[in-house]
């Protein structure tokens, strides 16, 4: 956004923004009443701008203004068109989750199975113990691994430790691995599961020995994965609020600092790193055709107007989001050590 000129006349400003857009330029007034300034939108078109503005300085205020309100109508009707879609295509997706979604209902079906079963006594502790990473009396490291039970390294996500961890974990299962297999397909969704899984279990178990479980590894590999594709991909249907990402990313910092008993924190972190490694290229593509700086120009009405808090915001942390993800997940890493 770059700055075109500025008045003394609210009405004068009006006036050049309505006959820009009825040119096809898209401007805004900024500033005071008494002061206001005209911006353009693209600064590409600013040179064209400047060339209308010459052009049209003389013609009276209020020539454009019918036309350039039509076009704001029209506009607003086709924001409003946009956002009804989106809603839409929520509630589609909400409305279909389980049924199609054949590897997120069995990783959810497996892990109740399990709870079940152990709650009720129909699983005595060496079943338990047939599915954690290795078991408890071992000399060498992974050695039922070694052994050829190289299922242990999968298997411990179906085991929880009380049902509040249980029902966290197939939540956000279940509201996230349908995105992920309907985008992309089960495939996908079965590499992400066995990659994290592998990744966080064996960081986890080299920290802490056998004794942890639970799905919260593969949860935050989805979590990183739907995330990015979230808000960097705009031709696939992945939807995930600030609110929700701002309550997994709080819980896994919580976790870290250990306030909430003992927690599989490498595991959290590998899926995290996961998750957000396989989103890398729709970050990446963003940032090839927008870059990191976009509507922050020299001159440009972001770097003239905005300060403080909001710039942090808009100039360092959101555009590299994904980096002080990674960022936290390090950190959770070396303190965990």
């Amino acid at each position: 956004m770059r700055k075109l000129c500025q008045t003394d006349d609210r009405a004068r400003a009006e006036h050049i923004a309505d006959g820009l857009r009825v040119a096809g330029i898209e401007a805004e007034i900024r500033g005071e009443s008494d002061a206001p300034s005209v911006w353009v939108i693209d600064h590409d078109e600013l040179a064209r701008a400047r060339t209308w503005a010459r052009e049209h300085a003389d013609d009276d205020p209020g020539t454009f203004a019918d036309r350039a309100a039509k076009l704001r109508k029209a506009d607003v009707r086709e924001r409003e068109d946009h956002a009804q879609r989106q809603v839409s295509v929520g509630a589609s997706w909400r409305a279909a989750p389980g049924g199609l979604t054949p590897i997120t209902m069995a990783l959810i079906g497996g892990s109740v199975i399990i709870a079940l079963m152990g709650y009720l006594g129909l699983a005595g502790d060496d079943t338990m113990w047939s599915l954690t990473i290795d078991h408890y009396d071992v000399i060498v490291p992974l050695q039922r691994i070694r052994d050829g039970e190289v299922w242990r390294l999968l298997t411990p996500m179906f085991l929880h430790f009380g049902a509040l961890h249980l029902v966290f974990n197939m939540m956000w299962m279940w509201r996230l691995g349908p995105q992920v297999e309907s985008n992309h397909g089960s495939w996908l969704l079965v590499v992400l599961v066995v990659v994290s899984e592998v990744v966080g279990n064996l960081a986890q178990y080299a920290v802490s020995g056998p004794a942890f479980g639970g799905m919260s590894g593969v949860v935050y590999a989805l979590f990183g994965f739907v995330w990015m594709r979230a808000q960097y991909d705009r031709k696939h249907r992945y939807a995930l609020s600030d609110v929700n990402a701002l309550l997994m990313m709080g819980w896994f910092v919580l976790c870290a600092t250990g306030f909430v008993g003992p927690i599989a924190n490498l595991g959290h972190a590998g899926g995290l790193v996961v998750g957000l490694a396989f989103g890398l290229p729709a970050y990446i593509r963003q940032v090839r055709a927008v870059g990191f700086g976009q509507g922050f120009e020299k001159g440009s009405w972001g770097d003239v107007q905005l300060k403080g808090w909001r710039w942090v915001q808009l100039r360092v942390l959101r555009p590299y989001l994904p980096l002080w993800f990674l960022l936290l997940a390090a950190i959770v890493v070396l303190t965990s050590l």
